[in-house]
């Protein structure tokens, strides 16, 4: 394969991966050792995300191939992006732990659903509630109304037979 169809299918991998995902994360990564990469890219993947290095022409060409408008600022210096899969919170969350740890992963933008966010706006995309928690808490609420079915069933019994009672001593005899 020439070095013209290695650009041309990465370009056509990015573009199928940002149209396949809720999200994707614009990072640099300057500065992180080989093992992080991989460390980052392990923590990732646990969040249902994958996490692709390649070149700011490349990734600029995919983008607007998507129909993305990605602000030329946000691809300069080397560029990973994180794309999110179903869980966005999630992976928004396995970022900001990581970057906590290892300040030289900085989020520069992301794309949401076809919307650019600058850096700050993609970091709030941590604060999101998880798949995971969000599942958590309808659980929670299922289990609350399960608790609460058997007395609302007794509470409707209870009425109902009030109004047999009230409706059989009107009837005319």
């Amino acid at each position: 394969m020439g070095a013209r169809q290695e650009k041309t299918a990465v370009v056509d991998k990015i573009r199928e991966d940002l149209g396949a995902t809720t999200a994707t994360v614009f990072t640099e990564y300057r500065g992180l050792t080989v093992q992080e990469m991989a460390d980052l890219r392990a923590k990732l993947r646990e969040s249902g995300g994958t996490y692709t290095v390649a070149k700011n022409t490349l990734i600029r060409l995919a983008a607007a191939e998507a129909g993305y408008d990605v602000p030329r600022e946000t691809l300069t210096g080397p560029t990973a992006l994180a794309f999110t899969g179903d869980d966005v919170a999630g992976v928004a969350k396995a970022l900001r732990a990581f970057a906590k740890d290892h300040p030289e992963l900085v989020v520069k933008g992301a794309v949401l659903e076809g919307n650019f966010l600058d850096g700050e706006e993609a970091g709030k995309l941590a604060d999101l509630e998880s798949a995971e928690e969000l599942l958590a808490s309808f659980a929670g609420m299922f289990e609350t109304m399960l608790a609460y079915m058997p007395r609302m069933a007794d509470d409707l019994l209870t009425e109902t037979e009030g109004l047999m009672t009230a409706l059989e001593a009107k009837k005319p005899e």
